[in-house]
């Protein structure tokens, strides 16, 4: 992973980085996603101490929802920033993910939903789902039919959008999330299963996302319906397409055969 932010994080001992810094848990969260390719070294587990101390701080408390969608939402913003981006970024910060959301207290609520809503670990991949919602859905303050709406997700750089759909496949594969969401972004970039019409760069993130690794998630995302619209558009575009696309196309083709 190639980052001058990642390698200034490397080169900071927890200590120092947290006496410089004041770590609240945005500073923890991108710390800990930056050293996590080795979650045994000291500086991590100290890193990480102090994150769930943090939470436990804070059980019990109205705000005590509000520590665990910080962090979510910088897990999203770490995913998505172009200056971190690297070939192992995704698959560190969703196993950090997995992490945090074991040591989420199960008596952790949200104050502002109804009484009987989904408590604790349940929460935690609820809150999931909505920052992957945030982005793959209307922008906020967003709808109307006269309105031309378009997905955050859209307005992120190539990268970053990549990165995100390495992210959630990440999730997926730790069965944090349900498959069915990524067949329904899936279903979302072709536009019709029938007719698919992504654009290139919705191309490649669907390549993305399609390359689960764990049964669970393959038995849901390689039915027959994705696996002819990709065969649709490597017939049909094949001499357009860029030969990395070629190569993803390819390799799903042999992994689902």
């Amino acid at each position: 992973m190639s980052s001058t932010l990642f390698d200034d994080t490397l080169a900071v001992p927890f200590q120092a980085y947290k006496e410089h810094s004041h770590p609240e848990i945005p500073h923890l969260i991108e710390y800990l996603a930056l050293i996590c390719q080795d979650p045994e070294v000291n500086e991590y587990q100290l890193a990480f101490d102090e994150l769930e101390t943090v939470i436990d701080d804070r059980v019990e408390c109205e705000d005590e929802a509000a520590t665990a969608k910080t962090i979510i939402s910088t897990l999203f913003q770490t995913v998505t920033n172009v200056d971190t981006v690297g070939p192992e970024l995704a698959v560190v910060v969703a196993q950090l993910t997995e992490s945090i959301m074991e040591i989420i207290p199960d008596t952790m609520r949200d104050w502002t939903r109804p009484e009987h809503s989904e408590q604790g670990k349940e929460l935690f991949r609820q809150l999931l789902l909505e920052g992957i919602n945030f982005y793959s859905g209307p922008p906020p303050h967003q709808s109307g039919d006269d309105i031309d709406v378009e997905s955050l997700f859209s307005f992120l750089q190539h990268s970053a959008r990549v990165q995100l759909s390495d992210y959630i496949r990440e999730l997926t594969d730790l069965a944090l999330i349900d498959p069915v969401v990524v067949y329904g972004l899936v279903v979302k970039f072709f536009q019709s299963l029938a007719v698919p019409t992504p654009s290139i760069a919705e191309l490649e993130c669907v390549c993305h996302l399609l390359r689960a690794r764990e049964h669970h998630a393959r038995e849901v995302l390689w039915t027959d319906p994705i696996l002819n619209a990709l065969e649709i558009i490597r017939a049909r575009d094949g001499d357009t397409l860029v030969q990395k696309i070629h190569v993803l196309l390819l390799v799903l083709s042999v992994l689902s055969g």
